[in-house]
């Protein structure tokens, strides 16, 4: 059984297509590190039957969502975007649902990106 990493459109097809293939997270390093040489099946959602296949081929680790932006190359993370500062655009538009606070909130907020220990650049190849 392999792993499930969730992830939202467009960043889903992306992957799927072989455009995408860094994931940003807002995690501490020791979430990832572990998992370099692993296959994840990436998916929308819980209930979505569509997947893809990733093997996690590196990890590295930033202070904050700005480091991270500009230190990897947006045309791996964020294909779509067209630019940098189209990216940094994507990324302040991917929200989450928080049940504390009953609404949706930036997935990438300083705050949460902070709390969480910086943020992880998760690579990984397209297996399928």
């Amino acid at each position: 059984m392999n792993a499930i990493l969730y992830i939202q459109e467009p960043w889903f097809t992306l992957v799927g297509q072989g455009r995408k293939t860094v994931e940003g997270r807002a995690c501490h390093p020791e979430r990832w590190v572990n998992h370099v040489g692993q296959v994840f099946a990436v998916r929308l959602s819980r209930s979505a039957p569509e997947q893809v296949l990733v093997r996690v081929t590196g990890v590295r680790h930033y202070p904050d969502l700005e480091s991270y932006l500009t230190s990897e190359d947006w045309r791996k993370y964020a294909p779509h975007a067209g630019s940098l500062s189209g990216a940094r655009k994507a990324y302040s538009e991917v929200m989450m649902w928080d049940r504390t606070k009953r609404k949706k909130v930036p997935v990438f907020s300083p705050e949460r990106v902070a709390s969480r220990g910086g943020m992880s650049a998760i690579e990984f190849e397209l297996i399928r």
